[in-house]
């Protein structure tokens, strides 16, 4: 079977801006391979012809056989319209650089009642940069937690109404940010994405919008000097709320 990296442009991909590397010897490709399964990144991944987003991870990368195992995708119901053929439409975030690639399902098997995936080295990886760093809305009933300590020991609380790679905007409902004076002041975020998963980081506040009647006040902040781990915590909940939203669209 041949791969090819012909990517169509579908929801989801064109707000992105897209430049081939000649960087795609099969070296490369399983060294870029390797890295995708080393950070765990999360899959979003488009059997070629369904329209929804399904999720996976890499379990094996075999550089001798040039091929790639990939783990059950999710929700499970996708597993029944995945046959052996199919094309599939895989990205995953590295580094912040988005990497994308087409390839075909060669085998179906499972372990322990759980499916997984052989699939062929793609020929060709395409990357994408974003042009800028969109942020996800948080639905109501999500309902994350979310607080920020300044250094001055003033501290607000509240809920995410959305996230990007590189900020947040939140809904203070405990504590008054002023305006004039917090703005552009560091603390300490935390952020609670599950009960049990956290992200902890440093914040700037960058913008404080004031309560307009029965509003509550708000918050736009950009983390700073994130880590590796926590960077990949961040992007992972982004591209798992784009996924929920498309499914829910």
């Amino acid at each position: 079977m041949t791969s090819s990296v012909a990517l169509q442009d579908r929801a989801g991909f064109a707000d992105r801006t897209f430049s081939q590397i000649d960087q795609n010897s099969p070296t490369y490709i399983a060294a870029m391979l390797r890295r995708m399964l080393e950070q765990r990144c999360l899959l979003t991944i488009q059997i070629s012809t369904q329209p929804d987003l399904y999720t996976s991870a890499l379990l094996e990368v075999v550089r001798e056989a040039e091929y790639i195992v990939l783990d059950e995708l999710t929700p499970r119901a996708s597993h029944r319209l995945l046959q052996s053929d199919a094309s599939l439409q895989i990205r995953g975030l590295v580094d912040g650089v988005e990497v994308r690639f087409t390839s075909q399902v060669t085998q179906i098997s499972t372990q322990d009642g759980l499916p997984f995936y052989k699939v062929p080295f793609p020929t060709r990886l395409e990357y994408a940069q974003r042009r800028q760093s969109p942020r996800v809305p948080i639905p109501l009933s999500t309902g994350v937690p979310v607080s920020i300590l300044l250094l001055e020991a003033r501290e607000f609380t509240g809920e995410l109404r959305d996230i990007s790679a590189h900020g947040l905007g939140m809904r203070v409902q405990i504590g008054s940010p002023d305006p004039a004076l917090d703005r552009s002041k560091r603390g300490i975020c935390h952020i609670k994405i599950s009960a049990t998963l956290e992200v902890v980081t440093d914040i700037n506040l960058c913008h404080i919008d004031p309560p307009v009647r029965s509003r509550v006040s708000r918050i736009g902040a950009q983390f700073a000097q994130l880590r590796p781990e926590q960077a990949q915590r961040i992007e992972r909940f982004c591209a798992e709320l784009e996924r929920q939203q498309r499914f829910a669209g």
